[in-house]
């Protein structure tokens, strides 16, 4: 079994950050504002707009049915009395009629006892006039009438409204006799007929009111509740467009309002992951443009040392002084962190063959020994007994993005601590890298955000090495991901073989 353990005692080095720089050498540690990219202004107050506009039009859209009901029970109404009125006068005309078709062909006795008693049956007043309309009188003198007359009758032969003397009939002329010599005036008072019309329309008028006024008022009482709960939703998607992007309290009792929360709050989610996705991509834009700059300097200064160094090793002769080799190697990992800022900046261009596992491995493990060793860090790396199948990959990325993995668990497990790296084949050409560490994991307030760029607790941390390392992953078609397993953090990351 290969097996390589790094132990010695001595006290952890500080890592140096790397910092942004511009041309008057400030660091830069914050980007741009990025919620003005989100949508452009109109689409950030649509939203609010529409509640606003659905607020202002709620009363009138809730009021205006009720009310147009309203109209139409008044006019109903309306219509009701004008038929009772006709109705009434319907009947006046009927009398008069049936009184006329009585009369016809008929002697009656011109006496006012007679008048009195057709009076009583028809309803109608009576008076017996000639061709000239003045009331005649029978053979005792008295006057042929129900009622007194101080002139002469209009001619109404027709049924026809009349104001005589001061007040208002209903009249009509019906002749008795042949020779239309003597005629008998009906007349139906109009009173009564319009007052009994004006009770029944007061009657229906007062009946629709006092039901159509409760219908109103709940009317009212449900658009300025609604109201308010859209002005409420306004002032809380204004919050948003302004981008406080909290979740806002759900209306309740009205399935519709309800459901709009909700939509509101899912767009409001998903506008903070907008926005965050934005800030860290511009950030990174930022940090890959300034790092590119800096890193390239930085491997330019290193390459030089290497050189010096490997002059310096040749003169010394065979075997190469451990000391020098531990300074190579932190020069490839100086090369490889230099290499890892500058791809930042420009999209990554695979290299992949066949590459071994094992060897790969050594290489990670080389490169963390001497900063184990300065930190009294056991690493602890053994590698499958049986031999692992080369697997289609790029090198120099997945060693990168392994080496980030196994310093952030050699950080995390701290003086004396305990790193553990195991190798699992996968099936057709796949691995699966695990490191666990001893450490105390990540914090509750990182967990969630922990493969975001530049997330980070520590105060040298720049927050990219794991972030880094699920991208190479995933590019391999795999992944990290972490887990707390007892007194360990284990964190996997896995690769699967390119589709043929």
């Amino acid at each position: 079994m290969h097996k390589k353990s790094v132990h010695s005692p001595c006290h952890p080095a500080n890592s140096q950050p790397l910092g942004y720089f511009h041309r008057h050498g400030a660091i830069v540690v914050e980007s741009a504002p990025v919620l003005a990219h989100l949508a452009p202004a109109p689409l950030k107050t649509r939203i609010a707009g529409n509640i606003i506009t659905m607020s202002r039009g709620l009363a009138f859209q809730v009021l205006t049915p009720v009310i147009l009901l309203l109209a139409g029970f008044l006019a109903l109404l309306a219509r009701l009395g004008a038929s009772h009125y006709q109705q009434a006068r319907a009947e006046a005309l009927l009398r008069l009629k049936r009184l006329a078709a009585a009369c016809a062909g008929v002697t009656i006795p011109r006496t006012p006892l007679v008048l009195e008693i057709m009076r009583d049956m028809s309803g109608a007043e009576l008076v017996v006039c000639g061709p000239d309309g003045l009331p005649m009188a029978d053979e005792a003198g008295l006057p042929l009438s129900t009622l007194p007359l101080a002139g002469p009758l209009p001619d109404t032969r027709a049924p026809a409204n009349l104001d005589w003397p001061n007040r208002r009939w209903l009249a009509s002329l019906v002749p008795l006799d042949r020779e239309n010599r003597h005629f008998l005036a009906a007349l139906v008072d109009r009173d009564p007929i319009d007052s009994a019309a004006r009770e029944a329309l007061l009657g229906t008028v007062v009946a629709g009111t006092a039901a159509g006024l409760p219908c109103l008022a709940m009317a009212l009482w449900l658009a300025s509740r609604m109201g308010g709960r859209l002005a409420r939703l306004k002032r809380q998607t204004e919050r948003i467009a302004q981008g406080d992007f909290a979740p806002i309290d759900i209306p309740s009792g009205t399935k519709e309002l309800e459901d709009l929360g909700r939509a509101i709050n899912a767009m409001a989610f998903r506008l903070r992951a907008h926005e965050d996705e934005l800030r860290a991509s511009e950030r990174a834009s930022l940090v890959g443009q300034l790092g590119a700059g800096v890193a390239h300097q930085v491997r330019n200064a290193a390459t030089g040392a290497r050189l010096a160094i490997q002059l310096h090793a040749k003169s010394a002769g065979e075997p190469i002084p451990e000391d020098l080799v531990v300074a190579l190697r932190q020069l490839d990992l100086i090369e490889l962190q230099s290499r890892q800022m500058m791809d930042l900046a420009r999209p990554p261009r695979p290299d992949r063959k066949l590459v071994d596992p094992v060897g790969l491995v050594d290489d990670v493990v080389n490169l963390a020994g001497p900063k184990c060793r300065h930190a009294m860090i056991t690493l602890d790396w053994q590698a499958p007994e049986k031999p692992s199948a080369p697997i289609v990959a790029d090198a120099e990325a997945l060693r990168m993005a392994l080496l980030n993995i196994v310093m952030n668990a050699v950080e995390a497990a701290g003086p004396r601590g305990l790193v553990r790296v195991r190798l699992a084949p996968g099936e057709s050409g796949s691995a699966s890298f695990r490191v666990a560490d001893n450490g105390q994991g990540p914090s509750p307030r990182l967990a969630g955000r922990l493969f975001q760029p530049f997330a980070s607790t520590k105060r040298e941390g720049i927050g990219l090495g794991l972030a880094v390392a699920r991208r190479v992953a995933r590019d391999h078609g795999g992944d990290v991901s972490w887990t707390r397993e007892g007194d360990e953090t284990v964190f996997t990351l896995t690769t699967k073989a390119p589709s043929p």
